[in-house]
């Protein structure tokens, strides 16, 4: 279904005609045939607009997930404060 952006003869015109809102002196989106004759008659503009785009999960231009983290094969050995592996003094 296309849609309408309807403007008013009348500069800033805000309020309902042919039982659409108008705000100062737009309607958009209009989809209603009967008042869409009347505005062309009536000597309104009408202009067909593009619907808006949904957006898609992924936009184009956004980098591809990351891949989840893979396990490690080895055991995790417990450490001291300061994040270093236990390890004997060398001499």
């Amino acid at each position: 279904m296309s849609e309408y952006r309807v403007t008013t003869p009348a500069t800033g015109f805000t309020g309902v005609s042919a039982g659409v809102n108008f705000t100062n002196g737009v309607a958009e989106p209009v989809t209603d045939g009967p008042a869409l004759s009347y505005f062309r008659a009536a000597g309104y503009g009408v202009e067909e607009i593009e619907p808006p785009e949904t957006a898609s999960a992924t936009e184009p231009n956004d980098p591809p997930p990351a891949d989840p983290p893979k396990p490690t094969d080895k055991p995790t050995t417990p450490t001291k404060t300061g994040g270093k592996p236990d390890k004997e003094p060398t001499r």
